[in-house]
């Protein structure tokens, strides 16, 4: 991974101006890879293998959140259904879905039920953590520190 996607600070604080990027996957190892690349990116994370538990979360949480991204093929949960759950509980934060999916309905399914990008796995963890630093939308409440949950 290049070093240019990282801030030129040696500080390892996240920005307090940007929110919280909430991933949720069912793969450990990703999830572990890519709250890596956005901490040292500088963007504060929280990520989850459970889908349940990572909305009961968000719904507490959700006006910490900057950027949600989750996996389209999550346990007990259809793309859709997670989907539209995060919209209906903050409409306006945007959503990246990632996918091993090649099915190019699926994808434009996605983007057109609210999603404003997507990413094909095996993932470039690079491109996906360019793309959160430029859309993380700023907050003003600031939950710090990045962790995996159950």
């Amino acid at each position: 991974m290049s070093s240019s996607v990282y801030p030129q600070s040696k500080s390892t604080k996240p920005s307090h101006s940007l929110g919280t990027v909430f991933v949720v996957d069912s793969e450990p190892l990703l999830l572990k890879i890519l709250e890596s690349s956005l901490t040292k990116a500088g963007l504060p994370t929280n990520t989850f293998t459970n889908p349940l538990a990572a909305l009961e979360w968000y719904r507490t949480n959700h006006q910490t959140v900057g950027l949600v991204i989750f996996d389209d093929n999550l346990p007990a949960f259809s793309a859709h259904e997670f989907l539209s759950t995060c919209l209906s509980i903050s409409p306006a934060k945007k959503i990246a879905a990632l996918s091993s999916s090649t099915d190019p309905s699926l994808i434009a399914q996605i983007l057109e039920e609210g999603a404003v990008s997507y990413f094909a796995k095996p993932l470039d963890y690079e491109s996906v953590t360019l793309w959160a630093l430029q859309e993380c939308q700023p907050i003003s409440l600031q939950q710090e520190g990045s962790h995996v949950s159950q």
